[in-house]
């Protein structure tokens, strides 16, 4: 566990609904991802604070191994977990990209988000397919994407459609957002501050 370090990052807000948090693997897989797509491996969105368990982000993955809080079991797909547990058992580097504070979510906003995930977006499947085709170049320079399909949806582009929804990013395609892109795509716009290191070399920051 982080412990004091992780503390200070919620304390300061820094750890709020609306961060992105963005995992940098260092296994085979997790290092094809990084090459291809110039960013780090994986993309979670922090989306409410827990009274017992803090904290809490949303993400889709086929990965972690233990259970999901609102599944009540470990799933392929959108899931949700405690950010302190996943960020320190997490086998690599973690950055977290904050909301900056005048874009920093109020209570209908953090009601909204929790809404969505909760009601709609929990229920989905992970999208392999999409997320082979977000790290492709040649798709982007012909725009060649198949019409947006909701059914399933990666750790990116979940992100990004939680974010579109709350006018933190622009309406766009959402399956070309690879967790490169997201990452970049964030450092433009006015609504977030630079990724700041939580974890690196298996140590908090």
């Amino acid at each position: 566990m982080l412990n004091f370090q992780f503390h200070h990052f919620t304390e300061t807000g820094t750890i709020s609904p609306g961060a992105v948090l963005h995992f940098y693997g260092h296994d085979t897989q997790s290092k094809a991802i990084r090459f291809w797509t110039r960013g780090p491996s994986h993309s979670a969105l922090v989306y409410t604070i827990d009274a017992v368990a803090g904290p809490l982000l949303v993400e889709s993955t086929t990965t972690y191994p233990l259970p999901c809080l609102l599944h009540g079991i470990a799933v392929s797909g959108v899931q949700v977990h405690p950010v302190e547990k996943r960020i320190g058992m997490y086998p690599g580097d973690v950055e977290v990209q904050p909301l900056a504070p005048m874009w920093r979510l109020d209570s209908s906003e953090r009601d909204l988000l929790k809404s969505q995930v909760e009601k709609y977006w929990i229920k989905q499947p992970y999208d392999l397919g999409g997320a082979l085709l977000s790290g492709s170049k040649l798709l982007k320079f012909f725009n060649w994407y198949p019409y947006p399909d909701d059914a399933s949806v990666f750790c990116s582009s979940l992100c990004f459609q939680l974010l579109a929804r709350l006018h933190r990013l622009p309406m766009d395609y959402p399956d070309k957002y690879n967790p490169g892109r997201l990452r970049r795509t964030c450092r433009r716009v006015a609504a977030f501050e630079r990724p700041i290191p939580v974890k690196h070399g298996g140590l908090p920051c």
